[in-house]
């Protein structure tokens, strides 16, 4: 919701945009899909928007990367869909803030299970701690 939430704020604040369009100028209809798909079709607003996420995560992956050197990050859920907008700009921000022969190494993909995998994993817990009698 975060995404959606960044790019009506921008548009309250006076930002240019095609956004509303796309939900008919209600604004609580605004969801990170609609960024994705205005991004896509070249909404400058939106592509920022998408720019912005990708930096941050960009970030978080560079952290794990210089901590743990792993071969993969895979990035699942909702954000997927953004495709490359995404994923380039990602994986700029990566190469640049994490130590370069980890960067090498190590592959950034987006997840098979885009925004089901938060499902699968809590459905997952769940059946491991009814096994174990925790639940």
């Amino acid at each position: 919701p975060n995404i959606a939430l960044r790019a009506v704020g921008a548009i309250q604040s006076g930002a240019q945009s095609t956004l509303a369009s796309y939900v008919d100028g209600d604004f609580s209809r605004m969801t990170a899909q609609t960024v994705y798909e205005a991004a896509h079709a070249g909404d400058e607003l939106a592509l920022e928007v998408v720019q912005d996420t990708a930096r941050y995560l960009g970030a978080a992956v560079a952290s794990l990367i210089n901590i743990f050197n792993p071969e993969a990050i895979v990035i699942v859920g909702g954000v997927t869909r953004a495709g490359d907008s995404l994923f380039v700009p990602l994986r700029r921000e990566v190469a640049r803030r994490a130590f370069k022969p980890a960067v090498e190494v190590c592959r950034i993909v987006p997840g098979e299970l885009t925004g089901e995998a938060g499902v699968y994993g809590a459905a997952r817990a769940f059946i491991e701690q009814s096994e174990a009698g925790i639940v």
